[in-house]
């Protein structure tokens, strides 16, 4: 692009976790390829451009040549992107029943492991967040322990206990087994409300419900891998978000709001909680907890052909054609029986 406006890149690692089915379902060379090409440029890979072991939040700029190519943000102090790195392979591996991934990746999801559980600082068995929007959320800061980053922890801990039994490594599989079960205790010691998960312990905002709060959990789900949470919080949970994101939200008419108040207003701290993300509430659909978004999305809003990220209540959208949004795929299958059966009604 002569006028520097489109760089060409590999998209941000993140997105695939919601948006990445339609690679499973039909995409199968490219969804190893793309794996492959990751796994390289971790530390120890075969061409390790990558020296921290955290998760590249994408190839990116000259791809394969200048890795992590962004900079709105350090995404090396995310705290959800090596969860999601492992959550990946092990979805892979699940849909492709290619066992040479796991074998490939396993230094990887250690290292990936390690340099997330350095961000422990208090010693709960959960990664802290540093006050800063250091998650794919990258507007909306998180402190101490949080929901989101929290869950999508214990489902990546879980994944790889599967994938230690896969590779006959004992030792690992024992030391994360052990890691997750200090972080679920810390989690619902320090997150459950008694009706949802709060959206961080230190927060000034610690208190509201964050639509995307059981993205470990969904995700979980989707592999077929057991509950980190228990399914009574889980519904419970999964109601107050329809209550109060969904319909409470714009006559629940455009989908989930990303955040709302315990008195059920939305969330004003940061705009990217007053949005709605269709890749989310597509997740929520799959759960059978929300559905406005299709009809704004196919009936009312126009959007199908360039479906966007995000949009607001005043039906402002932004960042079009999103790859989010394939999240979409979970629900087909889902009800094509191809994936798990869910623990929620």
């Amino acid at each position: 692009d002569p006028t520097g406006s489109h760089r060409p890149g590999l998209g941000p690692a993140h997105r695939p976790v919601r948006g990445g089915r339609p690679l499973v379902s039909a995409l199968h060379r490219l969804l190893r390829c793309l794996r492959a090409q990751r796994l390289g440029h971790r530390p120890g890979g075969a061409d390790p451009l990558r020296r921290l072991a955290g998760a590249d939040h994408r190839l990116a700029e000259a791809p394969w040549r200048r890795t992590n190519a962004y900079d709105f943000q350090d995404a090396n102090l995310w705290k959800d992107l090596n969860s999601k790195f492992v959550l990946l392979l092990y979805r892979d591996y699940r849909a492709t029943g290619d066992r040479s991934l796991v074998e490939a990746g396993w230094p990887a999801v250690q290292a990936a492991l390690d340099y997330l559980k350095g961000f422990d600082r208090d010693g709960d068995g959960l990664p802290e967040n540093d006050g800063l929007p250091d998650q794919t959320y990258d507007t909306w800061p998180m402190r101490g322990a949080s929901a989101y980053c929290g869950g999508l922890w214990m489902a990546a801990l879980e994944a790889a206990v599967e994938m230690a039994r896969l590779v006959g490594d004992g030792t690992a599989a024992r030391r994360y087994a052990d890691w997750l079960t200090q972080a679920q205790a810390s989690y619902e010691a320090r997150l459950w409300n008694g009706r949802y998960y709060d959206y961080d312990t230190d927060g000034s905002h610690h208190d509201s419900l964050m639509a995307d709060q059981l993205a470990g959990q969904w995700y979980a789900d989707l592999c077929g891998l057991p509950p980190i949470v228990p399914d009574d919080h889980v519904r419970s949970a999964l109601e107050a978000i329809y209550r109060a994101n969904v319909l409470s939200f714009a006559g629940g008419q455009m989908g989930a709001v990303n955040g709302t108040r315990p008195d059920g207003s939305v969330d004003r701290s940061a705009d990217q909680a007053e949005e709605v993300w269709t890749g989310v509430t597509y997740g929520l659909a799959a759960w059978r907890t929300a559905w406005g978004v299709y009809h704004v999305t196919y009936e009312t809003g126009g959007l199908w052909f360039r479906t966007p990220e995000a949009w607001d209540e005043q039906g402002r959208f932004r960042a079009s054609m999103y790859m989010r949004p394939g999240a979409i795929w979970a629900m087909e299958w889902v009800l094509s029986g191809g994936g798990p059966s869910l623990n929620t009604p």
